[in-house]
């Protein structure tokens, strides 16, 4: 079963040339490095929307606030292990290793976002036995960092 990755680049194009954003030309390079003799697909397409302001509250103020309660952790402790359970990939290195890296909350999307809540509050129950409710089911109850 191959393992599937996505990679996401920001820039802009100018002058018919396509530039990437601050510091993103290094990883491009070294990722592009390492994806030895495979196919790749690159799209080209306007921007997607980042994470909303209501669903980092959501997310800090409601998944990682009762995760905390109920497992001793600080949130930033629980925002890692949140990530590196619930946002990690593999890819095949050229020396034939295969390394997992796994993508920070803060860099999602709006849609994302979403499919990452998901997943927590899965792991939430399947971990720790504890229902986290959804967005609307506690509207306005989680401003807490």
């Amino acid at each position: 079963m191959a393992i599937e990755w996505r990679y996401k680049f920001h820039g802009y194009v100018d002058g018919g040339k396509f530039h990437f954003k601050e510091r993103e030309k290094d990883a491009w390079d070294r990722i592009v490095k390492q994806l030895f003799n495979q196919d790749v697909e690159i799209i080209l397409q306007q921007p997607e929307k980042d994470r909303s302001d209501q669903q980092r509250k959501y997310y800090y103020g409601v998944i990682v606030k009762r995760l905390c309660e109920v497992s001793g952790y600080d949130k930033d402790d629980m925002n890692e292990i949140l990530a590196k359970r619930c946002l990690s990939f593999e890819i095949s290195m050229k020396d034939g290793c295969v390394e997992t890296f796994y993508r920070r909350p803060s860099s999602l999307n709006t849609k994302e976002t979403e499919l990452f809540h998901e997943k927590c509050r899965q792991f939430a129950m399947s971990e720790y036995q504890v229902y986290i409710p959804l967005p609307n089911e506690v509207e306005g109850q989680y401003d807490w960092f």
